[in-house]
């Protein structure tokens, strides 16, 4: 928005103009304000706190016209309005002393310019016409399906495994056999974690968990800790080590994922290998995915450096809306750049489904709104040129 009436002081300052020249700038003021209002930056360089100062003449006469951008809110909108505050001739010396009390202490609006802008928005708005359809009674229904949803609570999953460095270490120097018995070791483990048969009390010591692999023999330590029943896993090489992780909360671990990672054997093996990272969400990322599934704030950007979680959130919510909407799963897509990510998307949103499924009735992901980008292009373009030439024309 463009509040042409602008601050006392520029109604002022035009006044004091010859009259010729202050029909030119009222002019200039006009073309300045469409432009701005379809989107066109303002003219003039920032000489400080969102001011601008634009250069022009007339008739031989530089004239410098500021112009302050200001954000007010009203009816839980913000409104950006551009609101002109001085103009002067170039040799004013008053020019000079509003330029550097611009750059030392910028520009507020008063209270009076404030309000009277708050009262000229309203005039301002005005209902959009539209001649698109009335929303279909399929998406209506969608909206409302989507309005029921509910986040599962294992979005984090109720039991994390966190591994310690040395057991990492000794994890990746073992072959494919023992990683086997070792998967099946944890997902034993996990079983007996779930059921309540290992305690989680800070007065039990760690355990000691026996790996036998032909005549061979190796274990490892654990210990079970909850907070806020989220169940933690720890898994170290001795017990000392496990101790010592569990006095810090398993922050001084080198990995941790959520419990269902092992229901994908391949998957998890891939982790052990450090081919793959799987962590769970933080209360960080479990606060956003309930902002995005219950309250529905919607768009959502999520930005973040690489391995912050961004792929795994996205995860979660194509596995909460897939499992849910049973009616719309063939409309339900998830995009991706590489087959790569694509495969091992593939792979975390089936583990997750089945881990949501376990305790009710056992649902199978057949992967097919999974998509690479390109891919996903192709088939709309094939899907276009299978259709008769009329139909696309109407279209």
């Amino acid at each position: 928005m463009f509040y042409r009436e602008g601050t006392e002081e520029f109604r002022k300052s035009l006044d004091d103009l010859p009259r010729d020249h202050r029909e030119q700038v009222l002019k200039e003021l006009e073309e300045i304000a469409e432009k701005w209002e379809h989107g066109v930056h303002l003219p003039g360089g920032i000489v400080g706190d969102s001011v601008r100062c634009h250069k022009f003449s007339i008739r031989g006469v530089r004239y410098r016209l500021f112009l302050k951008v200001c954000t007010l809110p009203q009816d839980n909108l913000e409104h950006c309005v551009c609101v002109p505050i001085r103009i002067f001739p170039r040799k004013e010396r008053k020019y000079e002393e509003f330029l550097q009390k611009i750059k030392s202490k910028g520009y507020d609006l008063t209270k009076d310019t404030i309000n009277q802008i708050l009262n000229w928005i309203p005039s301002q708005t005005r209902e959009i016409e539209s001649n698109l359809p009335d929303c279909p009674e399929d998406l209506e229904r969608f909206l409302g399906e989507l309005g029921k949803m509910m986040p599962y609570k294992f979005l984090s999953d109720t039991i994390i495994v966190y591994e310690s460095e040395q057991f990492c270490d000794w994890v990746d120097s073992q072959d494919d056999t023992f990683l086997d018995v070792l998967h099946n070791s944890i997902y034993e483990l996990i079983e007996k974690v779930s059921k309540g048969e290992v305690s989680s009390t800070p007065a039990t010591a760690a355990q000691q968990c026996t790996v036998n692999v032909g005549q061979r023999k190796e274990a490892f330590w654990y210990r079970v800790q909850e907070t806020n029943q989220i169940k933690r896993l720890l898994l170290a090489t001795s017990a000392s080590e496990c101790e010592g992780i569990a006095e810090i909360e398993g922050r001084g671990t080198l990995r941790a994922y959520p419990s269902y990672i092992l229901y994908d054997p391949p998957l998890w093996k891939d982790i052990a290998r450090g081919r793959v990272l799987s962590l769970p969400l933080s209360e960080e990322e479990q606060s956003k995915m309930e902002d995005i599934i219950i309250r529905r704030n919607l768009p959502v950007f999520i930005s973040g450096r690489a391995g912050s979680g961004k792929s795994t959130m996205l995860y979660y919510l194509f596995a909460n809306y897939w499992y849910q909407l049973k009616d719309y799963r063939s409309r339900i897509i998830f995009l991706t750049y590489t087959e790569t990510l694509r495969k091992n998307a593939e792979r975390q949103i089936k583990c997750i489904i089945e881990r949501m499924s376990r305790e009710t009735n056992i649902e199978h992901f057949d992967a097919a709104g999974v998509w690479t980008l390109g891919d996903f292009l192709i088939d709309i373009i094939k899907k276009e040129r299978s259709k008769p030439t009329g139909e696309i024309l109407k279209r």
